[in-house]
């Protein structure tokens, strides 16, 4: 369960700085700049641990595949992972996004972003370190980019829950 919540904290990712710049909301339709333009918000909140900017930015039937197997599309994966960040119990120090070389793909209103990341922090007062590759699956409604599936493989050899490497 704690490396489910570790690897989440990658997932996103999207800091809303105004309604109108989160998510990529723009009027000229989905595209690969803006869809970037949502993952650095996601990373942003990330980054800060703004719950309520990165839950803004996930779709409700938003899932995750942590970096070593896991799934979970449970209903309440959402809420739950919201508000453990906002309870601060779920915190990241650091969250580094290599999105000058990311892979942007936009298929339609569908775009998909994968990019390395380097990230710590907390999770239930457990410290944690690492590195993964992430792609996030965004859809594009309502004029906005929303975060529908995280998908996680961790780097071996880099993460670390309180001193232990995790394999």
């Amino acid at each position: 369960m704690i490396i489910g919540f570790i690897l989440i904290a990658s997932a996103g990712v999207f800091m809303a700085h105004s309604a109108g710049a989160a998510a990529g909301q723009t009027n000229e339709g989905p595209n690969r700049e803006n869809a970037l333009e949502a993952e650095r918000e996601l990373g942003q909140a990330m980054r800060t641990n703004d719950a309520a900017g990165f839950c803004h930015l996930l779709d409700p039937d938003w899932a995750i595949v942590n970096g070593i197997g896991g799934f979970d599309n449970s209903v309440g994966v959402k809420d739950s992972i919201c508000a453990a960040i906002k309870a601060g119990t779920f915190t990241r120090k650091t969250y580094e996004m290599d999105l000058a070389n990311a892979r942007v793909r936009v298929y339609g209103y569908i775009a998909t972003v994968t990019f390395k990341l380097s990230l710590s922090g907390a999770l239930d007062h457990k410290k944690f370190s690492g590195k993964e590759v992430q792609t996030d699956v965004l859809k594009w409604e309502n004029g906005v980019w929303r975060c529908v599936l995280t998908h996680e493989t961790n780097v071996e050899g880099t993460m670390v829950v309180q001193g232990t490497l995790v394999e």
